[in-house]
């Protein structure tokens, strides 16, 4: 199935980009790491204009209306995702934090970062296997499994093997979501296979956003160890939506089982609502490194403040 393809690119963005991109803002600033993603997206800009060939979009996509994507389930789809990317990224906007927290060494972490994006390939493997056999089923499991890891990571938090592990658990599942996700709103046939892909990603970057706020606020209330329960809330809202939506998310396949759905028109289409998003996106960067600077700033304080052996 070609989404699945599709979504691999942004497993392996997790996978490699997130720990080189911490790796460089500990040792030269989190500046020369932002600016970095800026150089790279123009040499891939560049490289995009160069090789990939001129691809004509279609003269009237099929959009629909607010009423046809809750009729038909597509919009029921999208909340769901919008919920899920913000439950995951409550937490995961402060992995880094949460894991030195936890006991992890601050020169480790772009390392751990990499182990747990590797489990998450595990997740999107899997996901290839159950997206046409069952996906409603693989995708309830998935969000359960993320739920109860939120739920159990505060209670191991003293231990840096426990937190890791669930950790690992917590992203082998999420990397089934992407797949998933972007099959179930294509089959609902509510819009044409590039508009669907477009609202998928757009509210998975309102989510993103929004995930990262909320962590800020979780944070600042309840501290690092307890801050999963505030993403495990969000993910509960996500899963009863899912279990809800049996139009969005049916318990069997449509009779196209097998679809061919990231043509390079769908992918170019949900690339234009990416960049729109990327101001919302900036203003949650900005966010997310203030409040990371004041949790590291907290640890700093907390840890000088402890008696010496």
């Amino acid at each position: 199935m070609r989404s699945h393809s599709c979504t691999a690119g942004s497993s392996l963005g997790f996978v490699l980009g997130v720990p080189i991109a911490t790796w460089v803002a500990q040792h030269i600033g989190w500046r020369p790491a932002v600016g970095s993603v800026a150089v790279a997206s123009a040499v891939l800009a560049g490289v995009a204009l160069a090789f990939l060939p001129a691809v004509r979009g279609a003269s009237s996509p099929h959009i629909g209306s607010p009423r046809a994507w809750a009729r038909t389930g597509l919009l029921s789809v999208v909340v769901a995702d919008l919920l899920l990317f913000a439950g995951h990224y409550v937490v995961y906007t402060y992995i880094g934090p949460y894991a030195i927290d936890a006991g992890l060494a601050p020169d480790l972490v772009s390392g751990a970062l990499l182990v747990l994006g590797a489990t998450g390939v595990v997740g999107l493997w899997l996901a290839g296997l159950f997206v046409d056999r069952a996906p409603r089923q693989t995708l309830i499991v998935s969000v359960v499994v993320m739920a109860a890891a939120f739920a159990v990571l505060p209670f191991v938090h003293g231990s840096l093997v426990g937190t890791m592990t669930v950790a690992g658990v917590w992203m082998a599942a999420n990397g089934t979501t992407g797949t998933l996700f972007m099959a179930a709103a294509i089959r609902t046939g509510g819009v044409s296979p590039d508009i669907a892909g477009a609202l998928v990603n757009g509210a998975s970057n309102i989510g993103i956003a929004g995930g990262a706020a909320l962590g800020g606020q979780a944070l600042g209330a309840v501290g690092l160890q307890w801050m999963p329960f505030a993403g495990g809330a969000v993910l509960v809202a996500s899963l009863g939506v899912v279990i809800a939506a049996r139009k969005g998310f049916p318990a069997r396949t449509h009779a196209q089982e097998h679809l061919s759905t990231s043509s390079l028109e769908a992918i170019t289409s949900s690339l234009a609502v990416v960049t729109t998003s990327v101001p919302t996106i900036s203003r949650a960067i900005q966010t997310v490194t203030g409040s990371v600077g004041v949790v590291t700033g907290a640890i700093r304080t907390r840890r000088s403040g402890e008696p010496s052996a």
